[in-house]
């Protein structure tokens, strides 16, 4: 169960450091910062006839204002060389086509996010589901010793019957305990796997917990 804790601490780890990778990849510059990775664009392909440069630039400011910097100048540098396979204008391009170019470019970047954050919640729920676990376990264990010491007390005493007192090996006194099921005890690590045949083992009398056998 230790190799298993650490690789998932491992895993994790890895999963927060992809995480803010990526979160940094995909955070969004400021305003003059996007204005000024444009300005190439907008010196080397003219606006088409009769569109007002004010509301041009209002709404790019608008589209830039969603992504890095980093991808405006990609996308800016592609448009200038005519590398973008879904444009083939001599002006320059709209708000709506820069807007797809710029999402192309990050796409893989979310997409490594969305990944990257999955899989951080998966390790979450296995860790969750683990520590349930490990505290059912030792609840059964615990449960699984007192059982034991109730049967030792039972076959020892001279009358058996409801309401009858044990005492355990420190001495503490204590009221039997419900009857543990098949399925209660699978679930104990340390459990024994075969259940003892009285009856073959030399019937009736027989005492499967002799004193002095811890």
């Amino acid at each position: 169960m230790s190799s298993d804790v650490n690789r998932r601490s491992r895993s994790v780890l890895r999963c927060a450091e992809e995480i803010e990778l990526c979160e940094r990849a995909l955070m969004p510059c400021g305003d003059v910062e996007a204005l000024k990775a444009l300005e190439p664009m907008f010196g080397n392909l003219p606006f088409a006839e009769g569109a007002d440069e004010v509301i041009v630039m209002k709404g790019f400011r608008t589209v830039v204002a969603l992504y890095p910097l980093w991808a405006i100048k990609e996308a800016v540098t592609a448009f200038i060389a005519g590398q973008v396979p879904t444009y083939r204008g001599d002006f320059c391009p709209n708000t709506a086509v820069f807007g797809r170019e710029l999402e192309r470019r990050v796409s893989r970047h979310r997409e490594r996010l969305r990944k990257a954050r999955r899989m951080a919640e998966e390790e979450a729920r296995l860790a969750a589901e683990e520590q349930g676990r490990k505290a059912r376990s030792s609840e059964l264990r615990a449960a699984g010793d007192r059982r034991v010491y109730e049967l030792r007390a039972r076959s020892n005493a001279r009358h058996i019957g409801r309401g009858v007192m044990f005492e355990d090996r420190n001495g503490q006194a204590w009221m039997p305990g419900p009857e543990l099921t098949a399925e209660d005890l699978a679930s104990v690590p340390d459990a024994p796997r075969r259940t003892f045949d009285r009856a073959q083992a030399g019937g009736k009398g027989f005492d499967p917990l002799p004193k002095g056998r811890d």
